[in-house]
């Protein structure tokens, strides 16, 4: 072939040519032919290169050994191939695969260097990308506890990321196939996993799996493994290969193990709550069989609210801690200890043969409850309540046991409190009875089936009629006139007392403005009412609304209001005492600290429980107490109205013993307001 088709085959060729002469003296090879694609890889007009350096086309880049590397090539007459950044002609880089090969003449000696080069800038470029980015994924395999693995069915290869043998709790860089990690799954997790890769090695569930295993570390301990695999089938549906990443869920397991602990454990005490005991309970009564009953023990604890109100809610929930810690010893392992809010605790007894079984751990809760505690230095003490039904004599279902013990536990409290009660049928029946008496209460109250009687007080001295004590009574169709005994305490548990309250105190100022401007009008208050709601606030609303003077409402307390809470009670009653509103202390000589509380706040009036009056009528043993009482409050200007005088002898003895006011039936039971005139006359008459 001539020269000119070799000239156009290099002339037209797709790789760079570059021909340097064979000087190796000073200054070294120049540059004698290039063509059209080396001009146009490096931006030099060939002109611009002939007869020049071929450093030109190097810079600072390239490194030192290289250059040497390549001296030493062309001195020893040999080839070199190597990769390089060169710079154009504007001076931006490009990197170049270049190989230099010597031409010799027929004597063997080497005339020139012919180097081929390829600009591969790009492909590096891209290889250098391809790096980065899998240099980012394998630090986000490695920050998220991830590994990938890929597994060759034919030859059982495994080939796995750089880290994954750690998942396996085996050291860096060591060696793990198949056998070796199945070694470490937990043995309860081991078959679940060869199911899995067998259904899908079979073509089924869509050909992927998703397992989450335990793995055994050589600590002892126990790592929580996340496995998502897909399996390669070929065209016959014969597994070809199975990949898919591993992930380090222990965490997010030990996260949710918390939640759900939470979800069935009061975060106070630790014990389980309402929801994780109806579901063991429900569990418990199914599974039965042979074992024996079980019984449901509900506690409440006695005086609970004193110990938030005097020493703070802090030292209640240490309380609450101690007490169950207490209960938890006292029941065996299989046993369940629950809290469900407030003070309210349940145990649950499985296996039992007797249900004396449950009255003597009832004995041992009392007994143990109520022994002292000491709690920020200072010794506190409680009681406790109990209600007990067993299952399934009383029932078969959780939600109806907790029921009924619950309406036991009511019982119990309703006898004296710090004893237990087992459910028997008639609390269903009581307990019908005072939900039909609730809902009676409220329809009472919109249908306005409420009305006022009036007990007079009188002057011992001049028989003066100084008052009247309002008295509620409900005058219901069906039970006909019912007195407040059957309904107030019912009224205080339900929360009707508070409207039923602002009805008598409106409905009673409203009938005192009928009466003589001497006479005072007389309104129990309840400690609920003291508790709830803005008493203050409404004393003024209902006097401003019906007109009566505050000096004509006197507003009787009981000791069970001064005991809730002293200091905010004795604040309220000294802002009713600011209004001009009188206050007597009811009932007095029933509780053991009434004394007390005259030094306390001073009170308008005392009223003498009527005990006193029958002691001293039948015993003498009340003449004493009534005439040390009446001298007491003489000297702190106190009224005494003796309560439940039904006779003149009665009578006689109060005037005798220094009494100032008497109420009983030798003057009047209460009486309808129509009927207060024709009463009056009658006793100022005598």
């Amino acid at each position: 072939m001539s020269d000119d088709f070799f000239r156009a085959v290099v002339e037209t060729a797709g790789e760079a040519i570059l021909v340097t002469a064979a000087a190796l003296d000073s200054p070294g090879p120049v540059i004698e032919y290039v063509n059209p694609h080396f001009a146009r890889m490096s931006g030099y007009e060939p002109a611009e290169l002939l007869g020049r350096s071929p450093r030109i086309l190097q810079g600072p880049k390239t490194p030192r050994p290289m250059l040497d590397r390549l001296r030493a090539a062309l001195t020893a007459g040999q080839p070199f191939e190597a990769e390089a950044v060169n710079y154009r002609k504007d001076g931006s880089e490009y990197i170049v695969s270049w190989l230099i090969t010597p031409y010799r003449d027929d004597a063997g000696t080497i005339r020139h260097w012919i180097s081929v080069q390829r600009d591969v800038t790009e492909q590096r470029r891209s290889e250098e990308r391809l790096r980065q980015s899998e240099a980012r994924f394998a630090r986000a395999i490695a920050a998220a506890a991830m590994g990938t693995w890929d597994w060759d069915i034919a030859t059982d290869h495994l080939h796995v990321s750089p880290g994954f043998e750690q998942l396996y709790g085996r050291p860096l860089g060591s060696h793990v196939d198949r056998p070796t990690i199945h070694k470490t799954i937990h043995p309860d997790d081991l078959a679940t996993v060869m199911a899995s890769s067998a259904r899908v090695m079979r073509g089924e569930d869509d050909g992927r799996f998703v397992n989450e295993i335990r793995v055994m570390l050589p600590d002892g301990g126990t790592r929580w493994l996340r496995i998502t695999g897909r399996a390669e089938l070929d065209e016959t549906g014969k597994p070809l290969r199975m990949a898919g990443v591993t992930q380090d869920v222990t965490e997010r397991r030990s996260y949710e193990a918390r939640v759900l602990y939470m979800a069935r454990h009061d975060a106070l005490t630790g014990l389980v709550n309402r929801n994780a005991l109806q579901e063991r309970l429900n569990d418990t009564l199914r599974r039965r069989g042979s074992a024996g009953s079980c019984a449901i023990q509900i506690l409440d604890l006695d005086h609970f609210k004193e110990v938030n109100d005097t020493l703070g809610h802090p030292a209640g929930d240490q309380l609450l801690r101690l007490v169950a810690e207490r209960l938890s010893r006292l029941v065996r392992e299989r046993d369940i200890v629950s809290r469900h809010g407030g003070d309210e605790f349940v145990i649950v007894q499985t296996g039992l043969r007797r249900r004396d079984d449950a009255a003597r751990l009832a004995e041992r809760i009392i007994q143990e409850i109520t022994e002292p505690y000491r709690i920020d230095g200072q010794t506190v003490y409680v009681g406790v309540s109990i209600g007990i039904a067993m299952g399934p004599g009383d029932g078969k279902d959780a939600d109806y046991l907790l029921r009924c013990a619950d309406l036991a536990l009511y019982q119990a409290k309703q006898d004296g409190r710090l004893q237990y009660r087992f459910f028997e049928p008639a609390m269903q029946e009581k307990a019908q009875a005072r939900r039909l008496l609730e809902v009676d209460l409220r329809q009472a109250l919109a249908a306005d089936e409420f009305e006022l009687h009036y007990q007079p007080v009188v002057d011992i001295r001049t028989r003066h009629v100084t008052g009247f004590e309002a008295l509620v009574r409900w005058r219901n169709e069906t039970r006909g006139l019912v007195l407040p005994d059957a309904f107030i305490a019912h009224a205080e548990d339900t929360n009707i007392i508070e409207a039923l309250g602002l009805w008598v105190l409106t409905r009673a100022c409203t009938d005192a403005r009928t009466w003589t401007e001497d006479r005072k009008v007389a309104v129990n208050l309840s400690s609920v009412q003291f508790t709830k709601g803005n008493l203050v606030q409404s004393l003024v609303h209902i006097l401003q609304m019906t007109g009566l003077a505050p000096a004509r409402l006197e507003l009787e307390i009981t000791e069970r209001v001064l005991l809730q809470d002293t200091d905010d009670v004795l604040r309220v009653l000294h802002q009713i005492r600011q209004l001009g509103i009188s206050i007597a202390m009811d009932d007095f000589g029933q509780g053991y600290s009434s004394l007390s509380y005259l030094v306390k706040f001073p009170f308008n009036k005392v009223k003498i429980d009527r005990s006193f009056v029958v002691a001293a009528d039948e015993e003498g043993s009340g003449s004493a107490i009534i005439r040390a009482v009446a001298q007491l409050c003489d000297s702190l200007d106190i009224t005494t109205t003796v309560e439940g005088v039904e006779t003149q002898a009665q009578l006689d003895a109060m005037r005798r013993l220094g009494c100032r006011e008497a109420q009983g039936y030798l003057f009047s039971p209460a009486v309808p307001l129509q009927d207060i005139p024709a009463l009056i006359d009658a006793i100022q008459a005598v």
